[in-house]
């Protein structure tokens, strides 16, 4: 009698159990096997942990309200790419980018009123995460399996700058056409 209280109790557990296991939801995925793929270099130097250093600014010079100065240019070398691989680089939204101007916000310095602006190869304003740069800003085909694009970054002035700081940094990727 006593086996018999035994296998009905794990019989029992056994049918509660898979209750547990029942169907909650789904998970959809998504990804892309790309054809070609590149190393970078920013300024001629790895990518992660690289630094783009501005000269210093006069807070007189961003007194206003979309002021510009400190033009510093920046070199995104594409190393190793396939033959015949298009890649475009994007600069993506994200924490460290304001939503409105679409520029890189000082999110670590100790100045106010200032941010951080990108231009492309014409020097025409980068809208960091704008979809068009999909379209403007390719770099080309590849022939030789490296390619360069040249870009630059300034101060721009979103109200009265005060001295202090400027720290900011922005997220690429590449994408392949």
């Amino acid at each position: 009698m006593k086996h018999g209280f035994i296998a009905f109790a794990v019989l029992a557990s056994s049918v509660g159990v898979s209750a547990v296991h029942a169907s909650a939801g789904s998970i959809n995925y998504s990804g892309e096997v790309q054809q070609a793929t590149c190393d970078v270099a920013v300024n001629n130097h790895n990518v992660f942990g690289n630094n783009v250093t501005l000269p210093k600014a006069s807070s007189s010079s961003l007194s206003k309200v979309g002021e510009t100065t400190g033009t510093t240019p920046i070199s995104i070398t594409l190393l190793r790419c396939n033959r015949g691989a298009m890649p475009v680089v994007f600069f993506e939204a994200g924490s460290g980018v304001d939503a409105l101007t679409q520029n890189v916000l000082n999110a670590s310095g100790t100045a106010t009123g200032v941010q951080l602006q990108l231009l492309d190869t014409a020097n025409v304003p980068i809208r960091v995460g704008d979809m068009s740069q999909l379209a403007a800003r390719g770099v080309g085909t590849v022939g030789s399996g490296n390619v360069t694009s040249q870009y630059s970054v300034r101060y721009i002035a979103t109200g009265v700058s005060t001295v202090g700081t400027v720290r900011g940094s922005v997220t690429f990727s590449l994408k392949y056409e």
